[in-house]
């Protein structure tokens, strides 16, 4: 646990040293909503294009159950 830890966010009290993949994927969960960051995470989802657009920012271009899709991200 102490080599798959965000330096933000520690484990809960009681963890094992050797977390299962249930623990690990509810420590993950844990961090996403303490952070609000389930809005930006894509699963299940293809990366086909970035690149840098004139305006400094990411350009990515995903494909996510069959529909391309396209965003800008600082």
């Amino acid at each position: 646990r102490y080599t798959c830890m965000f330096s933000d966010f520690e484990w809960k009290e009681g963890t094992p040293d050797f977390p299962t993949q249930k623990e690990f994927e509810e420590y993950l969960f844990n961090y996403a909503t303490t952070f609000k960051i389930h809005p930006h995470v894509y699963l299940n989802s293809n990366v086909t294009k970035i690149f840098q657009s004139h305006l400094k920012k990411w350009k990515v271009e995903w494909v996510n159950n069959g529909f391309s899709v396209t965003k800008d991200f600082d």
